[in-house]
């Protein structure tokens, strides 16, 4: 189906020409019609067909970046960008931040952020817990965007502006932004702007951590062996110039994805030496490998399709996806904390159904 859609788009590309030139001979056409199909069909299927190899260092062995000066590498990575707003102060003042939430968000998705603060944004600021919200800039909602931080110092913006890099700059800024100004966060949290966050299991994961005493943090729903896509017309489309290996890392797909500070120093003080990658969620993983930060899974607990058709598991979960609405934010918030939720009825519905499978 996925070739016959690119092959249609080809066809399209190629119909003002066709148009222009009508005295081309039907065969030729067919010829050209033919090749095209051919070369679409041969990726297609040296891509699905292909055995792929993934070594356990996948190209990016350990090293230990506790003593960077002593190690002769020159950075790769610049980040050349300056702070619009800083919110510097979200962490002042605290001994500790136990959690530290960081929404990933584009400027235009006001909507979005407005249900969060409304909703379990509630329970991301009360206490030793903090949020903030990250993104890129644009000029064309700059100024709503002005207004918005200043009434509300949560946003955290550099003058880079949203495209193919933006994701992987975002995360960039966030990580120099928590280790200058946000040291005293034990734990973080990424999150997309259009999650939900559970709060009452995301804190008791998080003492479940506590328990066992992990020092490396990096955990959410892993994707262990995954591979990048050779499809030319695929919008995923990697090719080997930009990543030669079969695999990538196994990675957490940016809907929510938790660290430890330790795991946040590590992973920052070794952005600049790894090349960028424009998918930010591979681009960590990467990162994370070279250091030797492990993902962990939490995947039944995070669901990351766009169905939210019962609300009746969100206490069951971590996080939600597929949420733009305020209403909609609303909505999960009220189920989460009804006051008539027990533990009891929790463990009822949440065995009613395996929620791992809608994941």
């Amino acid at each position: 189906m996925k070739l016959v859609f690119s092959t249609m788009k080809i066809l399209v590309s190629l119909n003002s020409c066709w148009v222009a030139k009508r005295n081309i001979k039907p065969l030729y056409i067919s010829l050209c019609i033919f090749s095209i199909i051919t070369l679409c069909y041969y990726g297609y299927m040296k891509h699905a067909s292909n055995n792929y190899t993934c070594g356990s260092d996948f190209g990016y062995p350990h090293l230990k970046f506790e003593n960077l000066e002593s190690i002769s590498l020159q950075p790769v990575n610049k980040h050349p960008y300056s702070y619009i707003h800083l919110a510097e102060s979200i962490c002042k003042g605290i001994p500790e931040i136990y959690l530290l939430t960081v929404v990933k968000s584009a400027t235009k998705n006001f909507q979005k952020r407005h249900g969060i603060r409304h909703s379990w944004g509630h329970d991301s600021n009360s206490g030793n817990r903090k949020m903030i919200f990250i993104m890129a800039f644009s000029e064309g909602t700059q100024k709503q965007v002005d207004a918005e931080a200043n009434l509300y110092k949560d946003i955290v913006q550099e003058n880079f502006k949203d495209g193919y890099w933006s994701n992987t700059l975002k995360m960039e800024m966030a990580f120099n932004w928590i280790t200058k100004f946000c040291r005293n966060a034990r734990y973080v949290v990424f999150v997309d702007d259009d999650m939900y966050v559970n709060f009452p299991n995301t804190l008791n994961y998080l003492r479940s951590v506590d328990e066992k005493k992990i020092d490396n943090l990096y955990s959410g729903l892993v994707v262990d062996e995954p591979f990048p896509t050779r499809d030319y017309f695929n919008k995923h489309y990697v090719s080997r110039q930009a990543y030669p290996l079969d695999c990538f890392p196994p990675y957490i797909p940016s809907g929510t994805v938790f660290f430890s500070k330790a795991a946040v120093q590590k992973l920052q003080k070794a952005m600049p030496y790894i090349p960028r990658f424009h998918e930010d969620d591979v681009y960590l993983a990467m990162v994370a490998q070279k250091v030797g930060v492990t993902p962990s899974k939490i995947n039944f607990l995070i669901r990351l399709k766009d169905s939210r058709t019962d609300l009746k598991f969100i206490p069951c979960l971590i996080s939600d996806h597929g949420y733009s609405t305020i209403e909609s934010f609303q909505s999960a918030f009220s189920v989460t904390h009804s006051k008539n939720l027990t533990v009891d009825l929790i463990m009822d519905v949440c065995t009613q159904g395996d929620t791992s499978k809608d994941l």
